[in-house]
C-alpha cells in the first residue's frame, strides 16, 4: 500500500509536468509531440459555468430525462413541470414553475451545511440532490471541453504527427465525456436528497426512482389542496350537469356532492372579490386554481365554475350583459365556460340570494 501511494504521487508529478497523461484510472507516457499539444490544450481557458452547463446537459438530457412529475391519481391527469437547476444555474431560461429539482455539485456554495440545505429545500420548494465531494466528473468534463476548444481553434500545426494526434484527441474527448457520465451516475446514486426541509431517507439506488420518490413528497406538500378533487370531471360532465336537476344529481351520487371542498374554496374566493365590489374573470380563476396549493387542470376549474353557476351560487355576465339559463341554451353556456375566447370576458360574482349554509362539506 505504501509503495502504491509513492507510485501515485510520482505519477501525479509527471502529470503536472505533462510527461504523463491520466485518462480515467489509466496513466499514459507521452511523446515529445504529444507533450507539446497537451501543453497547448492545458492552456485553453474553460470557466466553471461552461463545465456546469455540460453537467446540466448530461443530467437533464441523458441521466434523469423527466420534465414533469406524473401524479398517480386519476390515471395521470395531473402532471407537474419543475424547474431544473445545477448549483445556482437554471438549465433552461424562463423557468417559473411552482416546484424545482436542484442538483448541487461539489463546486456549490452550500457545501455540506445541513441547516442551509434543509432551509433551501423547504423555502425554495425544491428537491435537492446533493452530490458527494468527489469532483472527478467535473475534472473529466473540464478536460474534454479543453480538448474540444483546442480542436475547434487549431486547424493546422507544423508537427509531423499532428493529424494522428488530433484523431487520438477526438477519441480521448469522447472517452472523457463517457467517463464523466459514469462518474456522475455513480455520484447521483450516492447523493443525499433533501425535500420539504428534511433529509429524505430513500433506500432505492435507482436514480429515476430516488428523484421521483422525492418529487412525490414535494408535490404532496406544495399542492396540498389537490386532494380536494375527488372526482375527475370534463366538458361532457358540464353538459350532464346542465341537463339534470339538483335532486337528480344528488340521488345519482348518493347524496354527496363531488369535489365539495374545491367548490367551497372557489365560492369563497369569488365571494371575497364580490365583497370588494370586484367581479372574477375565468382567467383569474384558472390562474389561481391551477397554481399551488391547488394544481387543478382546466377541466377541473371549468366544471367547478359550471357547478356553482348551476347551483345558483354565482351569476355570470359577458360584456356587461347578464347570462342565465333563461336567455342562453346549454351549448352557449358551455361555450362561455370552456372556450378561450371568453376567458377574460366571462365574469362571475356571488349571487345575493345564495344562502350561506347552502354549502356544507
Amino acid at each position: 500500500i505504501e509503495l502504491k501511494k509513492k507510485v501515485e504521487e510520482a505519477l501525479k508529478v509527471l502529470v503536472r509536468q505533462m510527461l504523463v497523461q491520466k485518462n480515467g484510472d489509466i496513466y499514459v507516457f507521452l511523446t515529445d509531440e504529444e507533450q507539446e499539444i497537451n501543453r497547448e490544450i492545458e492552456g485553453q481557458n474553460v470557466e466553471l459555468p461552461e463545465v456546469l452547463g455540460k453537467v446540466s446537459e448530461l443530467i437533464f438530457e441523458d441521466i434523469f430525462t423527466d420534465k414533469k412529475y406524473r401524479y398517480p391519481a386519476f390515471n395521470g391527469r395531473y402532471n407537474f413541470a419543475f424547474n431544473q437547476l445545477v448549483d445556482d444555474r437554471p438549465y433552461k431560461s424562463n423557468q417559473n414553475h411552482d416546484i424545482g429539482l436542484r442538483i448541487l455539485t461539489p463546486k456549490s456554495d452550500y457545501g455540506d451545511d445541513e441547516y442551509a440545505l434543509r432551509a433551501l429545500s423547504g423555502q425554495g420548494k425544491e428537491v435537492l440532490v446533493v452530490l458527494p465531494k468527489d469532483a472527478t466528473f467535473i475534472d473529466e468534463l473540464r478536460n474534454a471541453l479543453k480538448i474540444e476548444k483546442y480542436l475547434r481553434h487549431t486547424t493546422s500545426n507544423t508537427l509531423t504527427k499532428f493529424e494522428t494526434i488530433k484523431e487520438a484527441k477526438k477519441v480521448e474527448m469522447r472517452e472523457r465525456n463517457a467517463n464523466a457520465k459514469l462518474f456522475l451516475i455513480e455520484a447521483m446514486k450516492q447523493a443525499d436528497v433533501y425535500v420539504n426541509g428534511d433529509k429524505a431517507t430513500i433506500a432505492n439506488k435507482d436514480i429515476n426512482s430516488r428523484i421521483n420518490d422525492a418529487l412525490a413528497r414535494l408535490v404532496s406538500a406544495v399542492y396540498h389542496k389537490l386532494t380536494y378533487i375527488d372526482a375527475a370531471m370534463g366538458e361532457a360532465n358540464i353538459h350532464e350537469l346542465f341537463k339534470k336537476s339538483k335532486q337528480q344529481e344528488l340521488n345519482l351520487q348518493g347524496g354527496t356532492e363531488p369535489n365539495i371542498n374545491a367548490l367551497n374554496d372557489m365560492l369563497n374566493f369569488i365571494s371575497m372579490n364580490s365583497t370588494a365590489h370586484l367581479k372574477t374573470s375565468m382567467k383569474s380563476l384558472l390562474e389561481r386554481f391551477m397554481k399551488a396549493p391547488y394544481g387543478f387542470v382546466e377541466d377541473d376549474v371549468e366544471w367547478l365554475v359550471a357547478n356553482l353557476f348551476k347551483n345558483g351560487d354565482i351569476a355570470f355576465t359577458v360584456n356587461g350583459s347578464s347570462i342565465t339559463f333563461l336567455n342562453k341554451n346549454e351549448d352557449e353556456l358551455v361555450r362561455y365556460i370552456t372556450k378561450k375566447d371568453y376567458v377574460e370576458k366571462l365574469l362571475a360574482e356571488r349571487r345575493e340570494q345564495a344562502k350561506d349554509n347552502q354549502k356544507k362539506a
